[in-house]
């Protein structure tokens, strides 16, 4: 129900872009991601617009510049200037 969601506004869009089985499946789950590159960035991107209880994040590589590009959102230079790790970032 609504009142249950982790979300601090109502979720309109799932339904309409065919997600709400996927949202079902993933609601209460733990969830693993191993590898923060190209595509594992966008899948936590999703996930974590999920009601899944927790999300783990594997990946020991240095967010650097040459593969900034390809995580969702913009980060600033300091913030590359710092090279946390992708799982850090």
């Amino acid at each position: 129900t609504e009142n249950d969601s982790p979300f601090v506004y109502r979720d309109t869009a799932t339904s309409r872009a065919g997600l709400a089985a996927v949202h079902r499946r993933f609601r209460g789950q733990r969830i693993v991601i191993v590898g923060l590159g190209g595509s594992g960035s966008y899948i936590l991107d999703q996930v974590a617009k999920t009601e899944v209880d927790s999300i783990l994040l594997i990946d020991g590589d240095t967010f650097d510049n040459h593969n900034a590009f390809r995580a969702p959102g913009a980060p600033t230079l300091k913030t590359l200037r710092e090279r946390p790790t992708k799982a850090s970032y």
